[in-house]
């Protein structure tokens, strides 16, 4: 489908990421023959109120978010000589608001055929049904095999079996419409796309690290940590434990070591040590590690885990963190005493990617969305 600016020389891309520990926003400039821009964002804790759910929380630091970006951006881009329109609006989403599952659908005839985009179509139709309540918001074909074997630009190919290996997601409908209701009232366009963010960080993974061909990512937040195995180079698996590193904080916040509770923030709880930190975290740190080590023992059923662990968190924890996934009880998961390789993703592996603007850092997620939307909606 060719959208009505595809024609145009240039075109303007608002990316926004929504996770539970925090929201960002920015502006990416799209010109033929050029780097994606990523001219200017924000980003915001998402701190609920004492007696605030989550659910709460989310839509209301997202208008925060949107209201400070079209502030702040109107000013970046007229400096820049760039029109404040926009041409369409990509948003990622994380657990809990998303939720992805992998399936296999298989076609298979007598005589030889054609594989076409009409056959891809047919057999996906069966595999993205949304049950009652829930929205499909994205499907992506993860490989197709062609008489057995793998194959790219499998289209025009003849075979008499074919098999698609497909992630799809859904979302909760009344999130996803409040979303959308957000983010139009904000920008007055309707052109907008909602994807998981995982997807869409593995298959800007798969250009950024072509040579690794097995590792895990994981996703941490506040209040959720998504999981994906990657492994011969194809996404065999994912996963979502309902909890983040926010109730370690918490501890944190409790033992007076330090003010703030979110993980977007100077003063983290990596730079704390002594007993008096230990006391404090103990129980909600050994909480989330045993759920963890269960989450990962049900991807270990299915296939061995790589030694290979890329991390997505907030920077201010991302230390933090790295110690927790180091944990005795989850290396033996991997049936060594070695530590396994923490790979924490930055801006850093992106630069070379994505172009940036007066900021010296924007979070790490706006520029996997600006290589996304480079290749969704390149010029």
């Amino acid at each position: 489908m060719s959208w009505p600016f595809s024609k145009k020389e240039t075109s303007t891309v608002v990316v926004i990421d929504i996770r539970t520990s925090s929201i960002s926003a920015g502006y990416v400039y799209l010109k033929k023959g050029a780097l994606p821009y990523l001219l200017h964002s924000v980003q915001f804790p998402v701190d609920p109120h004492a007696t605030e759910p989550l659910s709460d929380a989310m839509p209301r630091t997202l208008e925060l978010v949107l209201t400070s970006l079209i502030s702040s951006g109107t000013e970046v881009l007229s400096k820049k000589g760039l029109s404040t329109s926009t041409d369409r609006i990509l948003i990622s989403i994380s657990s809990p608001w998303q939720a992805s599952h992998i399936a296999s659908v298989k076609s298979e005839q007598e005589k030889t055929f054609a594989f076409t985009e009409s056959v891809l179509e047919h057999m996906t139709s069966e595999v993205i049904q949304a049950k009652e309540g829930r929205k499909v918001v994205s499907q992506l074909v993860l490989s197709t095999f062609l008489n057995g074997y793998e194959t790219q630009n499998a289209f025009g190919k003849e075979a008499k079996t074919v098999e698609i290996i497909t992630l799809s997601t859904d979302m909760d409908e009344k999130v996803h419409d409040l979303i959308r209701t957000i983010v139009k009232k904000a920008f007055h366009q309707s052109h907008i796309d909602t994807y998981a963010f995982l997807p869409e960080l593995y298959a800007v993974l798969k250009e950024v690290l072509p040579s690794q061909r097995e590792y895990l990512v994981c996703d941490v937040g506040s209040d959720a940590t998504d999981l994906i195995l990657i492994k011969h180079g194809l996404l065999l698996s994912s996963a979502v434990q309902k909890s983040g590193i926010r109730n370690i904080l918490d501890a944190v916040h409790k033992s007076g070591l330090s003010t703030h509770t979110i993980p977007t923030t100077e003063g983290t709880p990596a730079d704390a040590t002594g007993a008096t930190f230990q006391h404090a975290t103990e129980t909600a740190k050994n909480a989330w590690v045993a759920e963890l080590k269960d989450t990962l023992s049900s991807i270990a059923k299915e296939e061995p885990l790589p030694r290979m662990m890329c991390i997505v968190t907030e920077p201010a924890v991302s230390e933090f963190v790295k110690r927790l996934l180091d944990a005795p009880e989850l290396r033996s998961l991997w049936l060594s005493d070695e530590p396994l390789t923490l790979v924490p993703l930055t801006a850093n592996a992106l630069l070379e990617r994505v172009a940036s603007g007066d900021q010296t850092r924007h979070p790490f997620p706006l520029y996997v969305l600006a290589v996304s939307s480079q290749k969704r909606y390149g010029v």
